[in-house]
This record gives C-alpha cells, sequence and structure tokens, in this order.
C-alpha cells in the first residue's frame, strides 16, 4: 500500500511539474503569418544554407514530457510562441545531405523547424522524403542552430523546379562523411530516461524495505 501511496505521490509530482513548465514557457494563441520569398538568387544570399537531402529522422526539441504537452495544447487550438527566452518549441529534423551549395559541409545535418499545424512557423517534413532545404541561423547568430519554415523557399522533391535549375550553375560545396545517427541522439530524451529508472529503483529500494 505504501509503495503504490509512493507512486501516487511521484506521479502528481511529475504532472505538477509539467504545468509549471508549461506556463513558464509562455504558451500563446498566435496565427503567424509571413513575406512570400524572394525568388532563387536572392533567397540563395538571404540564407545561410542552401542544400539538398533526404530526412531521415525527426523528433521534439524539448524531450519527451515538453513534446507531449506541447502537442496537447496544440491539439486545442493553443501554439507556443517558436522563440521564449531562447528556447525554441519545435522538432528537429536530420537530413542525409547529397548536395549543398551553402552553408552545409558535411554528409548529414541537423536543422529546426516549428510544430507544423497548418501556419508559417514550422514545415510539414516527413521522413524519406527529399527536399532542397533553404535555412537561416536562429537569431542572425552564426553559433546557433540551423531553423526553417513556410517562409522559406524550401520545398519537397525539387529537381525540376527553378531552384535547382539556378543552384545547378553554382558549385557544390564537398561533403565530409558525418554519420546521421549521431546527430539522432537527443540529451534530453536521455536524460528522461534516466530520471525514470532512478525514479523506479529508488521506489523499488523501498518497496524492499517495507
Amino acid at each position: 500500500m505504501s509503495y503504490t501511496k509512493s507512486l501516487l505521490k511521484g506521479t502528481r509530482f511529475i504532472l505538477i511539474f509539467s504545468v509549471i513548465a508549461v506556463l513558464c514557457f509562455n504558451i500563446q494563441a498566435v496565427n503567424a503569418s509571413c513575406v512570400e520569398p524572394g525568388d532563387p538568387e536572392t533567397e540563395f544570399s538571404n540564407n545561410a544554407a542552401v542544400f539538398s537531402g533526404t530526412v531521415v529522422y525527426i523528433s521534439g526539441v524539448n524531450g519527451l514530457w515538453m513534446d507531449g504537452i506541447t502537442r496537447t495544447l496544440m491539439s486545442i487550438g493553443f501554439h507556443p510562441a517558436d522563440f521564449y527566452h531562447r528556447l525554441f518549441l519545435g522538432r528537429r529534423i536530420v537530413f542525409e545531405v547529397d548536395r549543398s551549395w551553402k552553408g552545409v559541409e558535411t554528409s548529414s545535418v541537423m536543422i529546426r523547424t516549428g510544430y507544423y499545424t497548418g501556419n508559417s512557423s514550422g514545415y510539414p517534413f516527413e521522413i524519406g522524403n527529399y527536399y532542397l532545404v533553404y535555412a537561416s541561423h536562429a537569431y542572425g547568430d552564426p553559433e546557433k542552430y540551423l531553423l526553417t519554415s513556410l517562409c522559406s523557399r524550401t520545398l519537397v522533391s525539387p529537381n525540376n523546379s527553378e531552384d535547382i535549375a539556378y543552384l545547378n550553375n553554382l558549385p557544390t560545396l564537398e561533403l565530409s562523411y558525418f554519420p546521421a545517427i549521431i546527430r539522432t541522439i537527443d540529451s534530453s530524451q536521455i536524460i528522461t530516461i534516466l530520471l525514470l529508472v532512478g525514479f523506479v529503483y529508488i521506489f523499488g529500494r523501498r518497496r524492499k524495505h517495507e
């Protein structure tokens, strides 16, 4: 009985912590919009990275708990502000890169995009699809991660597009090999799993001593 009570207390703690975290992330109902992107030459100049490749992995940025909470809130009509005190709520997209014209010099790359719910903050990437990606650095800081959205010229199956026709006249960058699987490692998920394992271990030991 005491073990069950302890488990219930732990569950309540996790739920309370999750609610507090959501409140701290300043969830807002917003309608994002954007200006139509320019032509390929303009957007090539305006973006920090331009490459083509296949999506091999997609995950939430902020771990299992926040990913689930965010999706639940969005399902009832809310949308998180994409940026809040340098926290990005969205998805991590890992690509196997086949060609790069700017900003990417490895055979794989991870970028970020918002949760796609029909507005402009995210792009509806799907695993296995091939894309031409225009990406910029967060906050315009070259030390920050790359991101893209529907506001960019990013497009799926671009082979017959005017973008590729333009880019084919430009030199490509040499790509050094970097395994895509390494980019799929999510430290926040590892921490979550370790916390759950620790939680189960502690309450298992308490149960033995009762």
